[in-house]
């Protein structure tokens, strides 16, 4: 895990960005982590390795970006990254 700066996506805050050990470009960009029930349903995805289904509190939060900018590390921490491996 990694706390990175600003993805562009302050209207969709808090973000979690999910990506599989081993992959360079593969992300699930997750908005709207602010309760404990998300975060809970977003723990036990990332336990069993992030694969689908996702739980319906993340299903219904996934967004896909029109252009994948890059993720920027030098600006204020508003997202966290995750790889996911087993």
């Amino acid at each position: 895990m990694r706390v990175v700066g600003c993805v562009d996506e302050c209207s969709r805050s808090n973000v979690v960005i999910v990506r599989p050990a081993g992959s360079s470009s593969e992300r699930t960009w997750i908005g709207g982590v602010l309760d404990d029930d998300v975060v809970q349903a977003l723990c036990g995805w990332i336990s069993v390795g992030a694969t689908a289904p996702r739980p319906p509190d993340i299903a219904a939060r996934v967004f896909h970006r029109a252009a994948q900018a890059p993720v920027s590390s030098d600006a204020s921490p508003i997202a966290v990254e995750l790889r996911v491996g087993r």
